[in-house]
């Protein structure tokens, strides 16, 4: 490098052999669903199903634990923010 140089070059990610990266954007999926599963049951559910197929696919190639477990814990949360839905329209019914 030269010393009249003011930007260094970017270098490469390091990474330790026999790790795995975490996968982003499935993660960020999984996340999401938690947040729209406790706001928007259906975007939740469409959120989790989409962020456990991406964290299957990529489970191979990268380390994709924390975003499965967001994912299930979102669909789960949707799925009980669609139950309660229901089961309050049957009290307002009543």
């Amino acid at each position: 490098m030269n010393e009249n140089t003011i930007f260094a070059e970017p270098t490469q990610m390091q990474t330790v052999p026999g790790k795995k990266r975490i996968h982003t954007p499935s993660l960020v999926v999984g996340i999401l669903s938690i947040v729209f599963g406790l706001l928007i049951a259906l975007a939740g559910d469409i959120l989790g199903i989409v962020g456990i197929v991406m964290s299957a696919v990529k489970k191979k190639d990268y380390n994709t634990t924390a975003a499965l477990i967001c994912s299930i814990v979102g669909l789960v949360i949707s799925i009980i923010n669609h139950v309660l839905a229901f089961l309050m329209m049957m009290a307002l019914m009543a």
